[in-house]
Formats: structure tokens, sequence, C-alpha cells
């Protein structure tokens, strides 16, 4: 074998395993998310607790215990009125991308939540966050993230599509 033809080889492996490594991060992010929708459809704070990224916030001076009692408000309020979610579907990930030695991926979502009579239905993200390129994820919500605030999350993240949202309520009467 010729020495260029050993570069076309090489170069066609490495090319394969780029899309091999890429497919793989779109597994393991797939994997995380349905493990942090059971926790949420269960409404299981310590588990969804151990998949949210936190250290966004904590950088913005919220500590962990503030934000951990946060989400057990919320879920004891959810529990105390007889929430349930009646479905959370996830889409496909986005390709993910790398900011500032973390890679992300967008991971839309949908869920209907029953409570007291009426229907919430939203159409959302979770914004993936891997320290490990890619091997494992936490995830912080999109609900509230606008291309005007996304750079205050994502550093450096200027000007790109975002997953769609809605929010819609309605009487289940």
């Amino acid at each position: 074998m010729n020495c260029r033809s050993r570069m076309l080889a090489v170069l066609g492996l490495s090319v394969a395993a780029t899309q091999l490594h890429a497919g793989d991060i779109l597994k393991n992010v797939t994997r995380d998310a349905l493990r942090m929708v059971a926790c949420i459809r269960a409404l299981d704070e310590p588990c969804a607790q151990s998949l949210t990224y936190t250290k966004f916030f904590e950088e913005q001076g919220v500590s962990r215990a503030q934000l951990d009692q946060k989400v057990a408000d919320v879920y004891q309020s959810l529990r105390s009125i007889g929430a349930t979610y009646s479905s959370f579907d996830l889409s496909a990930p986005w390709q993910q991308f790398s900011l500032n030695k973390l890679t992300y991926a967008f991971v839309p979502y949908n869920y209907r939540l029953l409570a007291r009579g009426e229907t919430t239905q939203v159409q959302a993200f979770f914004i993936g966050v891997s320290e490990d390129s890619g091997s494992t994820w936490k995830f912080m919500d999109g609900l509230s993230v606008t291309p005007d605030n996304i750079d205050l999350i994502l550093p450096g993240f200027h000007g790109g599509m975002l997953p769609p949202k809605s929010l819609t309520q309605s009487s289940a009467k």
C-alpha cells in the first residue's frame, strides 16, 4: 500500500470514528434525558436533582441547598394537589456542540400535566450539559430561555437557533 492510499485509509477511519463518537454522544444524551423524564414524572426530587446542572446558578450566587429546596417545594406542591403527567415525550436531541470546554445539546420535549381539573401543555427543551465530552449529561430546563438571555446561560452561543416553545392551559371539565 503506498503512502497516499494509507493516508486516505487513515482519514476514512478517523471520519468514521468521529461519526461513531457523535452517535454515542447523542445516545448518551438521550439515555440521560430519559432518566430525567422518569424522575420528573415520578415527582422524585432527589432523582431529578441528581440530573440537574446547577453550576450556572451556583455561579450566580444561588447555593445548591437553595436550588434543592426550591425543587423539593415545587414537587411537594405538585404532589399535594394530585398533579400527574399524562404524557412527557422527548424528541431527538439536536446535534451537540462545544462551548467553553463543555458539550451541550438541546433536547426538545412535550408534556401534559393534569392538576386541579386543568391541563397544562408545554413544549420546550432541556439544555443538556456534559463535562466529560458527552459520556454523561445533566440538564437545565429551557422553558425560560430566549434568544435574548441564552448568552447568559451559554456564553458564546450568539444567535443560534433554539427549539420552539409554547405553554397552554385548558380546563379539563
